[in-house]
Parts: C-alpha cells; sequence; structure tokens
C-alpha cells in the first residue's frame, strides 16, 4: 500500500433483492469487487433496520486479485491480497416525514 493508512472510502447500500451491495468506491480500484462485496455485508449487519442510527467497526481479509494492474494505472487493486483492512460504517434511518413538503 506504499505507507498510506487510507484505502478506499465506500458507500453500501440495501437492495431488497440483492441485499447489501456497494453503490459507490473511491478510488474505484482501490480493493477487487469481492473485498468491496465482503465490507458491504460487515457494514449492513443483519437487524440494523430496527435501530434509528448506529455505528459499526469492522476488519476484513482482501479477495484473492484476478489478473494484475494494467499499465499506466497506479491505483489498481492498491490493497495486497490477504491483507487485513479495518473499516467503520455509520448508518442512519430517515423517516418518511423528512420527504414531506413542509408548508411556510
Amino acid at each position: 500500500m506504499g505507507g498510506s493508512s487510507f484505502v478506499c472510502c465506500a458507500v453500501a447500500a440495501f437492495h431488497h433483492l440483492q441485499g447489501p451491495v456497494c453503490e459507490w468506491a473511491h478510488p474505484i480500484n482501490a480493493v477487487s469487487p469481492e473485498t468491496l462485496h465482503q465490507a458491504a455485508n460487515l457494514a449492513l449487519p443483519d437487524g440494523i433496520h430496527n435501530l434509528s442510527d448506529e455505528k459499526v467497526f469492522f476488519s476484513l481479509s482482501t479477495a484473492e486479485q484476478q489478473g494484475g494492474a494494467s499499465e499506466g494505472s497506479e491505483d489498481v487493486n492498491r490493497a495486497s491480497s490477504g491483507e487485513i483492512l479495518y473499516g467503520c460504517a455509520f448508518f442512519s434511518q430517515v423517516t418518511p416525514t423528512f420527504f414531506l413538503p413542509h408548508n411556510s
């Protein structure tokens, strides 16, 4: 990782058919898609929808990389295979009234 302590920032969401999914990550190629999927599952554990807001701290081992980095791409798969990554997730539910128009 070149001495950097930051690898990736990602947004996970719960899809009603697919379960936890990674919607966005930056840099996109910092970790493999398998690692992002694993992180989404850990960031949104079972039963978290029963809480109004919560913090989740987790660790995971990066997945085996498929292929190598392409030429000229410095950030492709920056995390080494089998490396332990630490993450934190912040969860908050939005009430339905948040989306209603406010009368002045």
